[in-house]
């Protein structure tokens, strides 16, 4: 069996310190105005398959929180999410108060593992 070639742990390495190194940012809900700089400030810096996951990160994290608006259900269910999108999610943006993007993901995961979590 052949060992793995050392360039794939100095791979991992950099990865690892690349998504360290960006910037971590919040949702800040304490007003619409706040709220919708932030989330637009967030959704910017997802690359690629992220801003899919954001969305069922959301709507995972926020769907028992009965905050949501049936077009924003459906809309989180099948479309990524974009910076213009914070007037969607803006009723429920006191149950994201200074969550991240892993802090949303990491919620919608204990959410759907357990479902009596809330």
């Amino acid at each position: 069996m052949r060992r793995p070639a050392p360039i794939c742990g100095v791979i991992l390495f950099c990865m690892a310190v690349t998504a360290q190194a960006r910037e971590l940012i919040r949702i800040d809900g304490r007003s619409d105005a706040a709220f919708d700089k932030s989330f637009a400030k967030l959704v910017r810096s997802l690359r690629g398959y992220e801003a899919r996951a954001f969305s069922l990160g959301l709507f995972g994290v926020l769907l028992p929180k009965d905050c949501l608006s049936a077009e924003t259900i459906v809309y989180l269910t099948f479309q990524p999410v974009s910076p213009a999108d914070a007037p969607r999610i803006r009723p429920c943006r006191e149950h994201l108060e200074g969550m991240s993007f892993n802090d949303i993901i990491e919620a919608a995961d204990k959410q759907g593992q357990d479902p009596g979590l809330e």
